[in-house]
């Protein structure tokens, strides 16, 4: 029993340590040299050239509409005055903290600037 035992760990060990072959795979980079690249560099070179279009504008016709002209004709509610955000890319939180002020002072009557 005792020389079974042994014979199946030898066995299990030459299975476990040879069980994968070793490769040595290698990388090369390459120039690409399909038609479907050329034809994205083409599109990229076309996108980047400055158009000579004549640009359109958005115009809103307001004639017949009751628009308020003034400012003093809103409803004025207290709010901080507007932080510049700048390129930050988080206007997601900038509005969510102007919210929060605004609910504060709604609720609590307390100005805070978080």
């Amino acid at each position: 029993m005792k020389n079974i035992c042994v014979i199946l760990i030898i066995c299990s060990f030459f299975t476990v340590s040879f069980a994968q072959k070793i490769t040595k795979d290698k990388g090369i980079f390459i120039d690409p040299k399909s038609e479907y690249w050329d034809r994205i560099k083409k599109d990229i070179d076309n996108f980047n050239k400055p158009e000579k279009k004549k640009k359109q504008v958005f115009k809103v016709d307001f004639s017949g509409m009751d628009i308020p002209q003034t400012a003093a004709e809103f409803t004025q509610v207290w709010h901080n005055t507007p932080a510049n955000q700048g390129q930050t890319g988080t206007c997601w939180s900038w509005s969510s903290t102007s919210f929060f002020e605004s609910e504060i002072y709604r609720i609590h009557k307390l100005k805070i600037k978080l």
